[in-house]
């Protein structure tokens, strides 16, 4: 539904989305109105329901696990030299999480990429191929989103937050810790404490 919205008022860019979806009262939660200003994210949310349904579950269910595996992947790509610091992004590695940090606080970027080249171990010699891509670069950015002093904290926008170590997840300054109950095939919460 937001991305149909946003669709739909495509006159709007970055911060007068997010400003038009609250004065509207629209029904949406805050993570998703932390999404707003990124209309390619929305894009593929809504173009691929099942995996978004599917991720969504599976992180409302397995928070952990899903945040880990996220953490093996990073650190997979890091390890074969795919994943590092650019103008757009800053990668922070310690022994236990890799975060990826806006290179500036007030732009964000959406990364574009292919996740069978960026986790994939490259032949060795390299294949003509893969130097080709090698050479032009494995991830690619949108334009950047400016969103001002609210992406301020850590690695997020909308006065939100990631801890990696101990799995929580801060959207609109609350915390996101939610319930579900599966009624019919949609999620429905029951619960849900801040």
């Amino acid at each position: 539904m937001a991305d149909r919205w946003v669709k739909q008022h495509k006159n709007l860019k970055g911060q007068q989305l997010t400003d038009a979806v609250v004065k509207a009262n629209l029904p949406y939660d805050p993570s998703i109105i932390s999404l707003i200003q990124f209309p390619t994210v929305l894009d593929k949310l809504s173009q691929e329901l099942d995996w978004t349904t599917s991720l969504g579950n599976a992180f409302l269910t397995q928070r952990g696990d899903v945040m880990d595996a996220v953490q093996r992947m990073r650190r997979k790509a890091e390890k074969m030299g795919n994943l590092k610091s650019s103008e757009q992004v800053k990668v922070v590695s310690s022994p236990t999480v890799i975060e990826i940090k806006p290179a500036d606080p007030q732009v964000i970027y959406v990364p574009a990429y292919s996740p069978q080249v960026v986790y994939a171990q490259p032949p060795s010699p390299p294949g003509p191929t893969t130097g080709a891509v090698v050479a032009t670069g494995l991830i690619s950015f949108g334009l950047g989103v400016a969103v001002g002093a609210a992406s301020q904290n850590s690695c997020c926008w909308y006065g939100g937050s990631v801890g990696w170590s101990n799995h929580t997840v801060v959207v609109a300054n609350n915390s996101f810790n939610r319930t579900w109950a599966t009624r019919g095939s949609m999620p429905t919460p029951i619960s849900s404490s801040t």
